[in-house]
């Protein structure tokens, strides 16, 4: 992309983004579709914000490493949030279209494309830069701190103080598993999916289903995963490279 045209097309992403988030159109009859839309439509343009951002700090993304293992783990995580055995027994029902359904796929695609790109493609080099000589777990832990701290917003949307407060744990140690896999693959686009497939398995429920989601089975299935995985990315953390450090450091 010719970087002359960055500003402009900074100004112009901002600039819808703005509108849409002031006018708040009507998409459709449905309250449930219009916000999903509304989702899909501004997370999408932040997203592409950012984006131009890191393209504009460092003017390539850096080498991708396709093959890692890290990959199978951070994707069983997020498989995992998916409510599996309650569907399987019945204890789960959905009452949603297939239609509704692609929907809330592509509201939690927008979703983990703009977390991600802000988050995890643009903050998460700087911070990387700014304790460059310190240990790797310092930026990665503030990183994600950071990103946690954000969800606190949605208690003025009249969630639950509890509520909330477990959105922003999962939500650091979601964090800190897609800086550990964008360190290891360089591949901003895996760290989207994984958000985007934890969202969808997370929301599916709330949104278009009813019934019993953390019965006995899946809280012990979700506890003894959580730790296999958080102790796996911790050892991974502690054996980063400086080359795969350095490959995401703005160049600017």
């Amino acid at each position: 992309m010719n970087r002359n045209r960055i500003p402009l097309l900074l100004l112009l992403s901002a600039a819808v983004l703005l509108i849409l988030e002031i006018v708040r159109p009507a998409y459709t009859s449905d309250p449930l579709r219009n916000e999903l839309i509304s989702t899909i439509l501004t997370r999408t343009v932040g997203g592409t914000l950012f984006l131009l951002l890191i393209s504009g700090n460092s003017g390539q993304l850096p080498e991708i490493r396709c093959a890692c293992i890290c990959l199978l783990p951070a994707s069983a995580a997020a498989i995992n949030n998916f409510p599996i055995l309650g569907l399987l027994t019945g204890a789960v029902q959905l009452h949603a279209s297939a239609a509704d359904l692609l929907l809330l796929a592509a509201q939690s695609l927008a979703v983990g494309f703009f977390e991600e790109t802000a988050f995890r493609g643009f903050l998460f080099p700087i911070v990387l830069r700014k304790f460059r000589n310190r240990n790797i777990f310092l930026p990665t832990i503030l990183a994600s701190a950071v990103f946690a701290a954000v969800h606190l917003v949605n208690l003025f949307d009249g969630i639950s103080p509890a509520a909330v407060l477990l959105q922003v744990g999962y939500s650091f140690l979601i964090g800190g598993m897609c800086a550990v896999v964008l360190l290891k693959t360089h591949c901003l686009p895996f760290c989207v999916l994984l958000h985007a497939v934890y969202n969808f398995g997370g929301t599916l429920v709330p949104t278009f289903g009813s019934g019993t989601v953390w019965d006995p089975a899946t809280i012990t299935v979700t506890a003894v995963l959580g730790v296999i995985v958080l102790l796996y990315f911790l050892r991974l953390l502690s054996r980063i490279t400086e080359d795969e450090i350095s490959a995401l450091l703005p160049k600017t």
